[in-house]
């Protein structure tokens, strides 16, 4: 548990680090490699196996005012190869701890229904805000996963347009946060968005009154005022 520099969240929490998709563009992965064989890290080449942190499970939660806490930003607690029951022992940390805020993203949507049963997804928390991670067009059926639970219980359904490698077209319906950022990083070879391509998921959002986050990285990219909307 500690703070962090992503401008929408306040704490971040990993009990769970690593994802077998392999994206290229993955700052998680890049982190984990210099960490790799530290810290409760595999050792390379695993560095960024599904893996679960006890000692990071049990830290304390932040006293005072309520935060908005991105739970493992560094790996995918969805992912194919990770252990249902490090998703469930999450679940009831967030149950037990109301005050606070807590942000899912993922990139294999599919396997939601496999770690938690329906029955389960119909009880989920109003703290929690559950979404996915989509970058180009082709992501775009990874928010058609999520619609698929519109009238199962209060929890937020989100969709993180980051890192927007090109435009995209989605539909937006029952989402309720839509997070807009760029690639990280200093590399010479990362993809810079166009505006158009932001217009693009403005308008589709704003047709439907969604609130919009953009991230301060777009900053030269749009070359307005950036919206810093919450739910």
């Amino acid at each position: 548990m500690q703070e962090t520099d992503i401008d929408w969240a306040d704490m971040v929490w990993n009990p769970v680090t690593g994802c077998s998709k392999g994206c290229v563009w993955c700052y998680a992965n890049k982190m984990a490699r210099r960490l790799a064989g530290r810290f409760g890290y595999p050792k390379a080449p695993d560095h960024f196996k599904p893996t679960w942190h006890e000692d990071e499970f049990h830290k304390p939660f932040p006293t005072g005012k309520p935060k908005i806490i991105f739970v493992t930003s560094m790996g995918d607690i969805f992912d194919k190869f990770a252990n249902k029951e490090w998703s469930k022992k999450i679940l009831q940390v967030i149950r037990d701890t109301p005050k606070h805020k807590f942000v899912i993203l993922t990139k294999q949507p599919w396997n939601i229904l496999k770690f938690w049963p329906r029955h389960e997804i119909r009880e989920l928390p109003s703290n929690l805000w559950l979404g996915v991670s989509v970058t180009n067009q082709r992501d775009r059926k990874y928010i058609s996963w999520l619609q698929r639970f519109h009238y199962d219980g209060n929890w937020k359904r989100i969709v993180s347009f980051e890192p927007l490698l090109g435009p995209v077209r989605p539909n937006l319906r029952n989402i309720k946060w839509v997070i807009i950022g760029a690639e990280s990083g200093n590399q010479t070879t990362k993809t810079v968005p166009k505006k158009q391509w932001i217009q693009g998921i403005v308008l589709r959002a704003q047709l439907r009154h969604k609130p919009i986050y953009m991230k301060d990285n777009l900053a030269d990219s749009w070359g307005e005022d950036l919206r810093k909307e919450f739910p």
